[in-house]
Order: structure tokens, then sequence, then C-alpha cells
């Protein structure tokens, strides 16, 4: 084989394993932008929730606002971002227990 066709051939072996990186890269992200969406969706699911709630009961909105007073709004917002990540973890560490789980 003469050295140009190699050196094609190097190239095109180094090219291919680019794209398979890039590739897996993009599948990841992918999977990550999914689980935000994801997430995105169930806090909007809870907040249409509890704006049905408090237009059934009134009450139920002065009682919220009570407690997010009560509560403090940086306090809570620490409590929501320990759970976020909390639940991020077990997404994650979820389908390695299943396969240790099956093996």
């Amino acid at each position: 084989m003469s050295a140009y066709k190699e050196k094609l051939a190097f190239r095109r072996e180094a090219l291919l394993l680019k794209v398979h990186a890039q590739r897996q890269l993009l599948s990841i992200q992918t999977q990550e932008l999914q689980q935000s969406i994801e997430f995105a969706e169930f806090s909007l699911n809870c907040a249409a929730k509890v704006v049905v709630a408090v237009r059934k009961k009134p009450i139920l909105g002065v009682v919220l606002a009570a407690a997010v007073y009560v509560v403090k709004p940086a306090r809570a917002l620490s409590v929501i971002t320990t759970s976020l990540r909390a639940w991020q973890t077990w997404r994650k560490l979820a389908p390695l227990l299943r396969q240790a789980g099956n093996q």
C-alpha cells in the first residue's frame, strides 16, 4: 500500500473515532436535556395542581403564603435544591442498582 493510501486510511480511522465520540457526547447531552425537560414538566404539573386547589379552596392560598413567610424563601429554595440533587442522583443510580440486582 502506498504512503498516501496509508495516510488516508489513518485519517479515515481518526475521523470515524471522532464521529463516534461526538455521537456518544450528543447522546449523553440529550439524556441530560430529557431529564431537565421531565423535571420542568413535573414542576409545571405540580404548580398547576396547586393553582387548581387554591382556586377551589382560597384558604389554602392563605396557608401556603403563611408557610412561605414562616419557612423563608431562602430555606425553601435550599430544601428544593437538595431534593432536586437527590432526585437526580437517584435517577442516575437506579439503572445501576437494577442491573446489580438482576445479576
